[in-house]
């Protein structure tokens, strides 16, 4: 994105294609993250950073397990990608990972949000908190309508 107008970019290194990720800027880093998603009917588990440039696969030591339909964002509390939650392999996840460019750590807040995939996330600069809300329980017509943020990482 320009600003005005896309532009199709021709990187080197590509990651596979896939759904369902979770993408976030990384503002510490200077790079895009990301992670998971839905690709040929197979769910995919690695990260991956842009530079504006070209595309890296990154080999942490430890990440999340296979995520879909997860959301995260930035916290400059932290000074890291949190991510939450996500669908993995038909059961919805309530976790919290966090990305400081090299490897993910859980996170063990002591109250979580309900399992859920597909929902919003956003960094409140006001509250200086990490809020999420809404949502769905996969393979239900259970929905969310609530706000948590995360006072605790």
């Amino acid at each position: 994105w320009t600003g005005s107008d896309w532009t199709l970019l021709n990187p080197a290194t590509s990651p596979y294609p896939r759904s369902g990720p979770v993408t976030v800027y990384d503002p510490i880093r200077k790079n895009v993250v990301l992670f998971g998603g839905l690709s040929d009917n197979w769910v995919v588990q690695n990260t991956w950073t842009w530079d504006g440039t070209d595309w890296k696969q990154e080999s942490p030591a430890t990440q999340p397990p296979v995520l879909y339909f997860t959301s995260g964002g930035f916290d400059p509390t932290l000074k890291k990608v949190v991510v939450f939650g996500g669908g993995s392999g038909g059961v919805d996840q309530n976790t919290t990972w966090a990305w400081d460019g090299t490897n993910w750590t859980r996170q063990a807040p002591s109250t979580s949000p309900q399992a859920r995939e597909e929902f919003g996330t956003a960094w409140d600069a006001a509250t200086r908190q990490f809020v999420i809300f809404g949502g769905a329980v996969f393979n239900s017509s259970q929905m969310f309508g609530d706000t948590w943020r995360l006072t605790e990482h």
